[in-house]
């Protein structure tokens, strides 16, 4: 206290309790730091309002708060800009309070125009940060737009960063925006990393069908524009996410990428193109056409000696099967048996049953499960069905057989101990369900002698603690808890445990 009777706090003091000071002496002694000449007490003060908004979360207060934030921002160093980014950053959810928009807008706008580029990208990026509640400022947008063409690549990177955040809340920033990538892009002076950072741009071109009708096309007119397999990459995926949030584009997104399979002589862009294909049949199985199926059944046909694009097409069908796609459905109906689509299909099934490879093998053993299941249940039954029960459920015995005997020597296996440990524990209990599952279906007397195998299998693997339950059918039939000598918990499997 001095002579006059005022009290000065000092936040550095761990002592000084936040609660015990009343609103009107905290702003008293926040606008004495944040107005001082000392770089170190402002910098104290500005970091101090996270907790201060936290403790005391009522609308007056945070909009008090973040107005001396903005005064501060519009006047200070570069060093203050930043951290008061940091705290506007941490305090995302206390922006709808704010009640005085326009003010703190313009104070923090104020630098935009700035000689100094890094003035100007950090303005850029406090106003990415406060883009929840002035997503819709035109004159804010203008200054992004104009922006992103700048020659300073700090500024330049900010400005993606703010635009990422608009396009994303904006419908209007959007669709103004994407003539200007669509130029960018295809001009011949801009890097191509600034144009990778615009085709990301275009993953929030969804607000409305033509706007993503607009999106979904650049991506494709421009892959061919790209040799290089991380740009191709980066398109392909852009176009997957723009096709899930809109379901408007996915028909020909599906179509175009079934085409480019046929087309694509990379294997990498191959691989790709199938993990966004399974995207796809992933999150909408349902729109996948009896002609988009066929395309990938014959495209797998024609891959027959290439493991790793099998494989991964393998899953995209067990996928689809899982999702019970009409295509599927339908396939032991006796009025389809002698369609070519359906001839295929069974034939791919029959000759990669027992594929040398294990995983590609048991995918489709997994796939002809699920289809004989399906047809099990809606009574599509033919003289093919019973061929295809006898051709899987030996297929998942030899795989069981398979991992058993790999299990009994994991020891003297040359590559690593987990990861192998993790792919048998990852195969075992689906092999196990699927096998329980068709002998609920069709051939009870199967049953013990395949339970007895089981237990075998299962004494002899190597993790501590494993629960396998097994259900015939929807009845519960047996559990077969088995523990290590080492100890007697019950503990149930996952294939990300140790």
């Amino acid at each position: 206290m001095d002579k006059f009777g005022e009290v000065y706090l000092d936040f550095s003091q761990n002592d000084i309790n936040i609660d015990d000071l009343n609103l009107n002496t905290l702003w008293v002694e926040l606008d004495k730091g944040l107005l001082s000449d000392n770089i170190g007490q402002q910098s104290e003060s500005i970091v101090k309002l996270t907790e201060l908004f936290d403790r005391y979360p009522l609308p007056v207060f945070v909009n008090s708060g973040f107005t001396r934030l903005a005064k501060v921002f519009q006047n200070g160093n570069n060093f203050l800009k930043l951290q008061i980014i940091r705290v506007i950053e941490k305090n995302q959810k206390h922006l709808t309070k704010i009640i005085n928009i326009e003010e703190i807008l313009k104070l923090i706008f104020y630098n935009i125009h700035s000689n100094d580029a890094v003035c100007r990208a950090l303005t850029l990026r406090a106003l990415g940060e406060i883009s929840p509640i002035i997503s819709e400022k035109h004159n804010v947008q203008h200054s992004i737009r104009l922006a992103l063409e700048s020659s300073d690549e700090t500024e330049a990177k900010e400005a993606f960063y703010a635009a990422n955040k608009f396009c994303a809340l904006s419908k209007y920033f959007s669709a103004s925006l994407i003539d200007s990538i669509s130029a960018m892009i295809e001009a011949i002076h801009t890097p191509l990393s600034r144009k990778m950072r615009l085709v990301s741009l275009l993953v929030h071109m969804h607000h409305d069908t033509v706007l993503s009708s607009k999106a979904s096309a650049l991506c494709k007119s421009i892959y061919d524009s790209f040799a290089r397999e991380d740009t191709s990459k980066i398109i392909l995926s852009t176009l997957t996410q723009i096709a899930c949030k809109s379901l408007t584009n996915i028909p020909d997104t599906l179509t175009f990428y079934l085409k480019l399979l046929s087309e694509e002589p990379r294997q990498k862009i191959q691989i790709s193109i199938l993990k966004n294909l399974h995207i796809l049949a992933n999150k909408v199985a349902h729109l996948w056409t009896n002609d988009n199926i066929s395309s990938l059944i014959e495209y797998i046909t024609k891959r027959i000696g290439y493991s790793n694009l099998v494989l991964k097409s393998s899953e995209i069908l067990t996928e689809l099967a899982k999702n019970s796609s009409v295509f599927f459905l339908d396939l032991f109906k006796k009025q389809n048996e002698e369609k070519e689509e359906f001839k295929n299909l069974k034939k791919l099934i029959q000759s990669l049953i027992f594929y040398e490879k294990q995983d590609i093998a048991f995918n489709f053993c997994i796939l002809s499960t699920n289809l004989l299941l399906n047809a099990n249940r809606y009574g599509h039954k033919t003289d093919q069905f019973e061929d295809f029960f006898e051709q899987t459920k030996n297929g998942l015995y030899s795989i069981i057989i398979e991992i058993d005997e790999a299990i009994q020597n994991l020891d003297s296996m040359e590559s690593d101990f987990q990861s192998n440990l993790a792919y048998f524990t990852k195969i075992l209990p689906n092999a196990l369900k699927s096998s329980i599952d068709l002998i609920g279906m069709n051939d009870e007397n199967y049953y013990k002698e395949l339970f007895e195998f089981v237990i075998c299998l299962i004494n002899s693997f190597r993790c501590k603690f494993i629960r396998i339950k097994i259900v015939v059918g929807s009845q519960e039939i047996k559990k077969a808890i088995i523990c290590s000598k080492e100890g007697l918990n019950e503990h149930t499997y996952h294939s990300n445990d140790p």
